[in-house]
């Protein structure tokens, strides 16, 4: 949906700079003021592109600011890039206008820096081609990745509970098992669980040894995420998948007995030639006062992401819950899990109808925030992309057409001497292609040096793969050879009469 917001606001800001640099120049007005007034008007929705204009403090005084910057270096820069044909102009030699059939800015001086901008056109639409393809790429990547559990249909919401009516976690242990009977009992609803953290949230650390084996250094023993659940349908409610052992039952996390469920990749790493089913795990204490627990692992479940889905797996534990300060409810529905919102909070005020509940989300909406800024980079580098890669073919077109209006005595002579269709044809294209393959071949240089400098910024790929590489200068030459068509078309179309008379 995001997606489709920003393109619903990139249309409305091209259709609408269209339609004022239309009008102005319908009224034969400048047009430097059209692209002012442009931007003054469609400004704000190009700040919805780049985030909720209620989240950006001192909006006025920052857009005022940015309103003054922006004239001023539109202005500069019509000023500067004014001034290099007004200075052409002033030191043309006026016999020499008068004699010659081209004109004054046709010379080769002026030709030359006319294939140069073309050239320079072309390497910077490789350049932004090459970073954009491999954004793309990362954040195909990326949603490619399994998140370890079924986000579908995944209703969470948080809870805080106030320690004047929760005073030990005998109370909120009542609390949840009230909520999970009545929301369990609902319509659409399949599962409920409690948990004191979801994946894709970040979780407590804990340490710990292998029972039998000698403790090392004290800070140097092996860490894992520790998790808490409170019913035994906590992973079927999140959809993990159970992998070996078995599950916990009720009485298990009713008493908290010394027992956990590990994740794979941490029975990979402490027993990988051996089940973890059945071996041992003793706990380091925070507190030298603090007891020294000894859990005996009953499963292993499928590993899931908990610091977003680019980030790699950790080693995990999950036990019965004993920190009852941090709620965290998961509903797996049968239908929308949004549709169940009213419903379930209905049901959570019918046990206390003062608690709070916060941060209500489906476990989709979760995902899609975690790869929002990935989405997002990747969207608007290739719009600007995308926009490089028009501005070289438009600036193609002009140079081949330009060229055709020059030569248009050359190739009439050419056609009057026994020159065919195609030879025209090559002539144009020719030149054409040659400054295209000149500019790919410098931008997909800078792209090599640029994709390795920004390979941090990349996931999935590497800026080694000669496959992005091959697709931006065979999109680029394509493209190319469409913006020579239509001067190349033109000139096969010459008169060669009217050429020859053609001044």
């Amino acid at each position: 949906m995001q997606e489709l917001h920003i393109l619903r606001d990139l249309a409305v800001i091209f259709a609408g700079s269209l339609l004022v640099i239309l009008v102005f120049h319908r009224l034969k007005l400048p047009a430097l003021p059209g692209f002012i007034v442009a931007g003054i008007l469609l400004g704000p929705n190009a700040l919805g592109l780049v985030s909720d204009p209620r989240d950006v403090e001192g909006l006025a005084e920052v857009g005022v600011i940015l309103l003054l910057f922006t004239i001023g270096i539109s202005i500069a820069a019509g000023v500067f890039f004014g001034i290099i044909p007004a200075l052409q102009a002033a030191r043309t030699d006026v016999n020499v206008f008068l004699n010659q059939t081209r004109g004054a800015n046709s010379g080769p001086s002026s030709s030359r820096m006319r294939r140069a901008l073309v050239v320079a056109e072309v390497a910077l639409a490789c350049v932004l081609l090459v970073g954009a393809g491999f954004m793309m790429k990362s954040m195909l990547a990326v949603l490619s990745v399994d998140p370890g559990f079924r986000a579908d249909h995944l209703l969470t919401m948080k809870f805080s509970m106030p320690a004047s009516r929760y005073a030990n976690d005998a109370q909120i242990a009542a609390f949840c098992r009230q909520v999970e009977d009545k929301v369990t009992a609902m319509g659409g609803v399949k599962s409920a669980s409690f948990s004191d953290g979801l994946p894709m949230t970040r979780i407590r650390l804990t340490r710990f040894v292998l029972e039998g084996q000698p403790p090392p250094a004290r800070g140097s023993e092996p860490t894992a995420d520790m998790r808490g659940i409170f019913s035994p349908g906590y992973f079927d409610t999140i959809g993990i998948r159970l992998i070996a052992g078995r599950n916990f039952t009720a009485d298990e996390l009713q008493t908290k007995a010394p027992v956990v469920v590990v994740n794979q990749t941490l029975a990979k790493r402490l027993w990988p030639n051996e089940s973890a089913v059945g071996q041992h795990l003793r706990n380091v204490p925070a507190k030298p006062d603090a007891p020294v627990i000894v859990s005996t692992v009953i499963g292993v479940v499928a590993d899931t992401h908990q610091e977003g889905l680019e980030s790699k797996t950790r080693p995990e534990i999950t036990k019965p819950m004993v920190d009852f300060t941090q709620l965290t409810f998961a509903v797996r529905a049968v239908g929308d899990p949004e549709a169940l919102i009213t419903a379930v909070k209905s049901q959570v005020w019918s046990v206390d109808k003062n608690l709070p509940v916060y941060e209500v989300r489906t476990m989709e909406q979760i995902l899609d925030e975690d790869t929002s800024q990935r989405k997002f980079q990747s969207f608007v580098m290739s719009v600007f992309a995308g926009l490089a890669l028009v501005l070289a073919s438009i600036g193609l077109f002009g140079v081949l057409t330009s060229l055709v209006g020059q030569r248009t005595q050359e190739i009439g002579i050419r056609m009057a001497l026994g020159a065919q269709s195609k030879d025209v044809l090559c002539l144009v294209v020719g030149e054409g292609v040659r400054l295209v393959v000149l500019g790919v071949v410098i931008g997909v240089g800078a792209g090599i040096g640029l994709s390795r400098y920004l390979a941090s910024l990349f996931f999935g790929v590497s800026p080694a793969e000669p496959a992005t590489y091959l697709e931006v200068a065979l999109l680029m030459i394509a493209i190319a050879l469409i913006a020579c068509l239509l001067p190349a078309l033109r000139a096969i179309r010459v008169n060669p009469m009217t050429a020859l008379r053609y001044e």
